[in-house]
């Protein structure tokens, strides 16, 4: 058995054609956030508006004043305003969420689909601290380390007037106490610097290049599914990739737990 400290930073893939290909292809998928498996995730709070702002809003729509504080302090304001935010953000950016530990058997469960997909390893530089977050510069930016929040804590509120940047920050990389196991770290980049493209569906895509050798290691699933078995060791095989490791994940026959071996 073969068990290699990690070095980068993993990303778990699903038996989806679409994100198959563009793997083969040295492409990552940038995900909006509403297509988030965790509709709670981008679900802005925002600050309530003062004084000075809504008398600037009312002057920029031409509306009284009173209109418009009727409008923002209707009990369905918040959550409409949010859910307006989740979606608009996504036409401007989207994220790649990576994880530190390629064994975590949930993580297998769910975002590899019970281990018919695999687990990609990207190298990723040494970790820093800035504006409040740990970081690891990779082939698609900058990564931050994703902060859960405590039982019961509130989420972190959007101040409008932009006036603490880290803290606004903080609300894009702030997730759900309830997904801390998963340990993620997010890179959310602009469309602007992705690739435009169509799914097999049609729906406008935007994807992030990488070189080969930012690409480690790849680990494929107990049960991988054999089209895609096969389409990576296609990819696998090109002189391009010879650096990179293939794994294959593995159950330790003495202590149960989850482990990788070398890809025969």
């Amino acid at each position: 058995m073969v068990q290699i400290m990690a070095t980068g930073l993993f990303k778990y893939f699903s038996i989806d054609h679409d994100k198959l290909k563009w793997f083969t292809e040295k492409q990552v998928l940038l995900t909006p956030p509403e297509f988030f498996n965790d509709p709670w995730d981008f679900l802005v709070q925002f600050e309530p508006h003062t004084d000075a702002q809504l008398e600037n809003e009312a002057k920029k729509l031409n509306l009284p004043i009173e209109h418009l504080r009727q409008v923002v302090t209707a009990s369905d304001f918040p959550t409409e305003e949010s859910r307006n935010y989740q979606k608009e953000i996504g036409k401007i950016i989207g994220v790649v969420c990576l994880a530190e530990n390629p064994l975590d058997r949930v993580m297998w469960a769910h975002y590899a689909e019970s281990h018919h997909g695999f687990v990609a390893e990207f190298a990723h530089g040494v970790e820093f601290q800035e504006d409040g977050f740990r970081q690891r510069v990779g082939p698609f930016g900058s990564a931050a380390k994703v902060q859960y929040l405590k039982p019961h804590e509130q989420q972190p509120k959007w101040i409008r007037d932009s006036s603490n940047i880290e803290k606004d920050a903080k609300v894009l990389w702030t997730k759900h106490s309830k997904w801390g196991d998963e340990q993620e770290w997010r890179v959310i980049q602009s469309h602007g610097n992705a690739t435009p493209c169509l799914a097999s569906d049609g729906t406008p895509r935007s994807l992030l290049k990488f070189e080969p050798n930012h690409l480690i290691r790849v680990i494929f699933g107990l049960h991988i599914c054999p089209t895609v078995e096969a389409k990576l060791r296609k990819m696998l095989s090109h002189p391009e990739f010879r650096n990179v490791r293939k794994e294959k994940a593995d159950i330790d026959p003495v202590t149960n737990e989850l482990i990788y071996c070398e890809l025969h």
